[in-house]
């Protein structure tokens, strides 16, 4: 206990390098165990204070190994609610935004990941996070996009990512009022536009697929409140669409597996999603249905359904899902035009080596007979399952 006592009276004195010598001893005295920490028994109300007042001090210092000292008591110390039950809100709130500011104006990456370690182990109440919640994304929203950051710190932040979204999504089904869902789309539209969209196209061309995970739990959450934002739809597609054109089998199946919907609010979204996007491709080729980029981009699409279909099974979701899409593309006012139907240039072969009789008769007309005539599709439309 003298020994201890020793050491924390140390982190109140006001020569940096005592100060920095409590700091390492006292890291190495709780090691793992905050709670072995009783902080009453050592400090009172005014000593905690001054020991705030220095670690501040400290975290914000021009000397990067008086930095890296007192992050390593700061991350202890963060753990141990002995220590924060002695700091009121007011100072938690300084301490933290003191972190922030470190994670602002570093750029070590060993300093940077300790801060990132100290904020995850820390048992700061939740007014302390939600005191500004906007410079706090912004800021690991920067940091996040860092090439050199350790795979184990962005695993972390995507199952936590995943963890709150699918919390959130169950907090809102079970509220009676469906105007939160709106006010929720509200307040996240523009930062999904804006930002997060084009964040997960960036992962997605750079190889991480498992952001297709948290795309997909994102679409989930908003639901059918998309059905208004035709723009942020766009934005979400446009994700999907890079990972689809990847040569990689992982992605391309993980392309798939995001489109899967497995309830009725999740189909009536994909279509109406898909229905989007053909809205595009007859925009594109009203002007001039033989132009090769034209021709290119609808082959791209058909041959992608035909993989999916192919992945289907009779009566799943994702079977119902295709058959709706296949019925908007033949009939209503989103139809393809029939010079796109009818013309051999859109037609998908039927064999790898492309046979002379498949390539005179064959167009993308015949393609969608076939398609709907696979024992997958075909259950919903003899079940009258539309």
């Amino acid at each position: 206990m003298a020994e201890k006592q020793a050491v924390m009276a140390g982190m109140m004195a006001a020569n940096t390098d005592k100060r920095r010598e409590s700091y390492r001893n006292l890291t190495n005295l709780l090691g793992e165990d905050e709670d072995s920490l009783d902080w009453s028994n050592y400090m009172g109300a005014s000593d905690t204070g001054k020991v705030l007042k220095n670690l501040k001090a400290d975290l914000t210092s021009q000397n990067e190994k008086e930095v890296l000292d007192a992050l390593g008591v700061c991350m202890h110390l963060l753990a141990s609610s002995s220590f924060l039950a002695g700091i009121d809100t007011s100072g938690q709130k300084s301490l933290y935004a003191t972190l922030i500011k470190v994670l602002k104006t570093q750029r070590d990456k060993k300093i940077i990941n300790i801060v990132l370690q100290s904020l995850a182990r820390s048992r700061l109440t939740k007014e302390v996070y939600i005191n500004d919640l906007d410079e706090s994304f912004d800021v690991l929203r920067e940091i996040l996009q860092s090439k050199d950051l350790p795979p184990p710190v962005i695993v972390k932040v995507r199952k936590s990512a995943l963890a709150v979204i699918g919390e959130v999504g169950e907090t809102l089904d079970k509220m009676e009022d469906p105007s939160l869902r709106s006010n929720l789309m509200k307040t996240v539209l523009p930062d999904l536009k804006d930002k997060y969209c084009k964040d997960m196209v960036r992962m997605v061309l750079g190889g991480d697929i498992s952001i297709l995970q948290v795309w997909r739990e994102t679409v989930g959450l908003l639901g059918t409140v998309l059905h208004s934002s035709r723009s942020l739809i766009n934005c979400l597609l446009n994700v999907v669409e890079k990972a689809f054109k990847i040569s990689d089998h992982e992605c391309f199946d993980e392309a798939i597996q995001t489109m899967k919907f497995s309830d009725e609010r999740q189909k009536s979204l994909g279509t109406l999603i898909f229905s989007f996007l053909l809205a595009h491709i007859r925009g594109i080729t009203s002007a001039d249905v033989q132009k090769k980029e034209v021709v290119d981009v609808v082959k791209e699409l058909f041959s992608t359904l035909s993989h999916i279909e192919s992945l289907c099974q009779p009566g799943d979701s994702q079977s119902h899902f295709l058959f709706k899409f296949f019925n908007l593309l033949t009939v209503g006012n989103l139809a393809l035009p029939k010079k796109v139907l009818n013309s051999h240039q859109y037609h998908i072969p039927t064999t790898s080596s492309g046979d002379a009789q498949d390539i005179m008769c064959g167009t993308l007309s015949n393609h969608l007979i076939a398609q709907l005539c696979r024992p997958a599709l075909l259950h919903h439309a003899v079940s009258g399952n539309e």
